[in-house]
């Protein structure tokens, strides 16, 4: 331990002798394993009827905030209303205005 009461020993970071490739842990008879990938394995893409599939609606437009609006120092107005105005038309567009928080 140091005189600030810190502990500086230990193992450091990627010290040590690297493990073994598979194809040498296998040839010499040892216990191996490796990591399966997830996508690899074949995927069931088959399913049932859903019908008309969810009906889904809008909302209605909230007013932007007061500070989204305001003027920056140098007189010019921020801008960033007619973003949200933009965005919110967007997302409306598509269905998707009642899965986003209106802030």
């Amino acid at each position: 331990m140091a005189k600030d009461g810190t502990n500086r020993g230990g193992r450091r970071v990627r010290a040590g002798a690297k493990p073994d490739p598979l194809s040498e842990k296998l040839a010499k008879g040892l216990p191996a394993t490796r990591l399966e990938d997830p996508l690899a394995t074949p995927f069931d893409f088959e399913g049932a009827d859903v019908g008309d599939g969810a009906v889904l609606a809008g909302e209605v437009m909230p007013e932007p905030s007061e500070y989204l609006s305001e003027v920056q120092r140098d007189g010019k107005p921020l801008g960033a209303d007619l973003v949200y105005r933009e965005t919110w038309r967007w997302l409306d567009e598509r269905g998707c205005t009642r899965f986003v928080s209106k802030r």
